[in-house]
């Protein structure tokens, strides 16, 4: 399960955020995962539930924004939404295409009360 790997390093890198600021409570943590992004988000929320234990994250809820997948057509230019990896572009047929967006796994925003 990289899941709880993925939920531990969220956990550190907003740790890293509060290192300065004491007695904060963080209310909420934002993040932005792609369609592509080969993670199972309700394994992730479980995950994040059990990392944030017994910290400053305790009480915090967390919020994911799932991206679409897009790509863009190496031949013609056009970009378009992806279903999966094996989709054509929809104006010359081609599978030349370039992924844009959908794989994304960001740490958006972390709201802290002082």
């Amino acid at each position: 399960m990289h899941e709880l790997s993925i939920a531990l390093s969220i956990i550190d890198l907003a740790n890293e955020t509060l290192k300065n600021k004491e007695q904060s409570v963080v209310s909420e943590i934002e993040l932005e995962i792609g369609k592509f992004a080969g993670v199972d988000t309700a394994a992730l929320l479980t995950a994040l539930e059990m990392a944030s234990a017994r910290t400053p994250f305790s009480s915090a809820r967390f919020r994911i924004t799932s991206v679409k997948a897009t790509a863009k057509c190496r031949d013609c230019g056009t970009e378009f939404e992806l279903e999966n990896y094996l989709s054509s572009c929809p104006a010359c047929k081609s599978f030349r295409t370039m992924v844009i967006t959908g794989k994304e796994l960001r740490l958006k925003s972390i709201i802290i009360n002082h």
